[in-house]
C-alpha cells in the first residue's frame, strides 16, 4: 500500500492540474534522508571560495600595514560581497532543503507528472506521457529511497530539468505502481 501526505492546498493544486476524467493514484515529495546532491559540492566551493578570500584579506592587511596602499570603500564593498557570497554557498545545503518542498511528483491514471511550484509563480508542470513511464530506470539506496529516471519530457518548457523523480520513499513500490499503471 502506498501511503503518501500532502498538505490539503497542495493536492488541491494538484487537482487543477488533472483532465476531467484523470485521477490522482499517486503524489509525493523527495524524502531526503541523505544531503541534496549538489549539497556537499557547494560546501566544497564555499570552504575554497573562504580561503581565497582570507588569503587575499591578510595580503591586502599587509601591504596597509606597510603604508603602500590605502584603504578605500570599493575594497571593503568587494570583500563584503565576497564574503557574502561564501557564506551563502557555506549554507547552500540548509535553503537546497527549501526547494524540495516546492516539488510534488504524482502518478495519475494518463501520466506522471513533476509540479514546481515557486513562491509569487504560476506552478510550472512537467508532464510525462506513458511512452516516457515505460522507459524508465530505477535508482534505489539503501533505505528504500530511490530516483526514477524517465524518457524525455512530453511537454513544457523544462524539457530535460526533471529527469523524473527524486529521492522517492518505497520507490520500489512506486515503480511497480508505474508499471501496472503504464504496462
Amino acid at each position: 500500500m502506498l501511503t503518501w501526505s500532502l498538505p490539503s492546498a497542495v493536492r488541491k493544486r494538484l487537482q487543477g492540474h488533472l483532465q476531467a476524467d484523470e485521477r490522482l493514484l499517486w503524489a509525493g515529495r523527495p524524502d531526503r534522508r541523505r544531503p541534496h546532491p549538489w549539497g556537499r559540492t557547494l560546501v566544497l566551493l564555499g570552504v575554497l571560495w573562504m580561503l581565497v578570500l582570507l588569503t587575499s584579506s591578510f595580503f591586502f592587511l599587509g601591504r596597509l600595514s606597510d603604508g603602500s596602499s590605502q584603504l578605500e570603500f570599493s575594497h571593503l564593498f568587494t570583500m563584503a560581497g565576497a564574503t557574502v557570497a561564501g557564506m551563502m554557498l557555506l549554507t547552500s545545503p540548509l535553503w537546497l532543503r527549501g526547494f524540495d518542498e516546492q516539488i510534488t511528483c504524482a502518478v495519475t491514471s494518463h501520466r506522471a507528472l513533476v509540479m514546481v511550484e515557486a513562491r509569487g509563480h504560476a506552478p510550472h508542470i512537467v508532464s510525462y506521457e506513458p511512452d516516457a513511464v515505460r522507459y524508465r530506470q530505477l535508482v534505489t539506496g539503501r533505505d528504500g529511497r530511490g530516483d526514477l529516471i524517465f524518457g524525455p519530457p512530453s511537454s513544457g518548457e523544462g524539457r530535460g530539468r526533471y529527469p523524473g523523480f527524486e529521492s522517492v520513499r518505497d520507490a520500489e513500490l512506486v515503480d511497480r505502481l508505474l508499471g501496472e499503471t503504464f504496462p
